[in-house]
């Protein structure tokens, strides 16, 4: 069993590479053509992908996405080269599936203003 675990460690750090270099499509590009809104920290390395008041957090390298910052999700990592956030195909499906869902916003309930009384200081009104 142990033989198995080391192996297919082994297989998933030897594609890694080949997976990385698949991600072609630049972010900010792709992003324009879905309507979506990135915000990235290039000093971080992280960032976040926005559309339909639902979120996908990310960060260069790491195959792990954050949805909504509730659902963590396997992905396609994103990688950097020359300065440029470039992604798979995969990652932009992935996310593009999440956008096209219902927010919990769309439930018909809405905040529009909050009323504060400010009362009577603690002492009943005099009829």
């Amino acid at each position: 069993m142990r033989r198995h675990i080391i192996l297919f460690l082994t297989i998933i750090s030897l594609l890694s590479p080949l997976i990385a270099q698949s991600a072609n499509l630049n972010l900010i590009s792709e992003s324009e053509k879905l309507g979506a809104s990135v915000y990235w920290d290039s000093l971080s390395g992280s960032g976040l992908l926005e559309k339909n008041g639902h979120q996908v957090s990310f960060r260069a390298g790491d195959g792990f996405v954050l949805q909504d910052y509730k659902k963590l999700a396997i992905t396609d990592a994103p990688v950097v080269k020359d300065g440029v956030l470039y992604v798979t195909k995969g990652f932009l499906d992935s996310a593009n599936k999440l956008f096209k869902t219902e927010t919990a916003e769309s439930n018909g309930f809405k905040i529009g203003a909050i009323l504060i009384d400010p009362g009577h200081g603690g002492k009943d009104p005099v009829l």
